[in-house]
């Protein structure tokens, strides 16, 4: 296989800071981080079609596609009218970090798409905004070409 993309609907969750349990535990602080790991893993074995994991140097691309709060529209005759005070990238910090969120996605193939994350020699990734909420991941074999 040399490429594989997928698509994997709902919010997409940034892997954040773990919480140190003693006696050498640590738990995610995020709950929304496992389900949306598992949705991303079944995603991207449906996508793998039982093929092995991936070797060798990898590139990736990730797009996180968030939703529009209300409070970016107007109301009443405007309602479905974007307010001119409505950002126009996702930025909140309440969405998460761009690298979390890519850190979510990696783990998340990791043994199923690629044998290790460290095989991801160029990554790509964008926060945006999109009539539904999701994540759209390929994955692809790395092409050098010498310059």
């Amino acid at each position: 296989m040399n490429e594989i993309t997928f698509f994997v609907p709902g919010p997409p969750a940034p892997q954040g800071s773990k919480t140190y349990l003693g006696k050498g535990q640590m738990v995610e602080s995020s709950k929304r981080v496992a389900p949306f790991r598992a949705l991303v893993a079944l995603a991207a074995s449906e996508a793998m079609e039982e093929a092995p994991p991936m070797e060798g140097p990898l590139e990736m691309e990730i797009k996180f596609h968030f939703t529009r709060p209300a409070s970016h529209f107007g109301t009443g005759k405007n309602s479905g009218v974007l307010r001119p005070s409505a950002p126009e990238e996702p930025t909140s910090h309440q969405l998460g970090d761009l690298d979390k969120l890519c850190r979510s996605v990696l783990d998340a193939l990791t043994g199923t798409v690629f044998l290790d994350d460290s095989q991801v020699v160029f990554l790509t990734a964008r926060k945006q905004w999109w009539g539904i909420a999701g994540t759209a991941t390929t994955v692809r074999r790395a092409i050098f070409r010498k310059s």
